[in-house]
């Protein structure tokens, strides 16, 4: 899989990148910022704070992510949008390859066991998701099914990020900015639910990081880069 998201990934870059830019450290932001990019006022999901910090979130590394937000009624498990520009003078459009990109998710209630099976990587995301979850006294397996009316606030919440494969120029074409869109909306009506943009940044780092943080009865196994 990842060997197809690196290829297409360097061919949409090859173009933007000269040898003078390649061999000079890129200006990657530092400051994570997003917005409630919801159109409907009558869209039940509204985001009011989001934080994720450091940044440029180091590869492998840990990001601390706050978020809160309401609901102003309940709802059901819906479609999920995933859009990535990686931006520079030229942005580039990050299709979806193997569930990585930017992608479309038609049911959100199983989004987190489906990414167990995307590969290790994604698998070490979608298990500190669910342990989050958990952590909170929800049912990860219910949580993206049922919304309930009402406020959250998440606190402080620590996600190790697992290496990236070792494939050649990986960390040449990942290292950048990025913006990111994350719409939903509902199944049998396709009214929006909610949506989110974010713009952040990613700098993988040589190494091979730590072990992921997965379920106690996991926490030997070891995550290839």
């Amino acid at each position: 899989m990842w060997l197809k998201v690196a290829c297409i990934l360097a061919a949409l870059s090859f173009a933007t990148i000269d040898a003078r830019s390649a061999r000079t450290k890129r200006s990657l932001i530092k400051i994570f910022r997003w917005r409630d990019c919801g159109s409907d006022p009558d869209r039940p999901l509204t985001v009011s704070s989001f934080s994720m910090a450091p940044m440029p979130m180091m590869v492998p590394g840990n990001v601390t992510i706050s978020f809160s937000g309401g609901s102003n009624r309940d709802m059901g498990n819906g479609k999920l949008k995933l859009t990535i520009i990686r931006q520079g003078w030229m942005p580039i459009y990050i299709p979806c390859v193997e569930n990585i990109g930017s992608c479309e998710y038609a049911d959100s209630c199983q989004l987190l066991q489906a990414m167990k099976g995307w590969g290790p990587q994604a698998e070490c995301i979608a298990h500190q998701i669910s342990q989050i979850i958990e952590s909170a006294g929800a049912n990860s397996r219910q949580a993206l099914c049922k919304f309930k009316r009402g406020y959250a606030h998440s606190g402080y919440r620590t996600l190790y990020l697992p290496p990236l494969p070792n494939l050649p120029g990986m960390s040449l074409v990942m290292e950048a900015n990025y913006q990111i869109r994350v719409q939903m909306t509902e199944h049998v009506t396709n009214a929006e639910i909610g949506c989110i943009d974010m713009n952040m940044s990613v700098r993988p780092i040589h190494g091979r990081g730590n072990e992921c943080p997965v379920n106690r009865e996991n926490r030997h196994r070891k995550y290839p880069h």
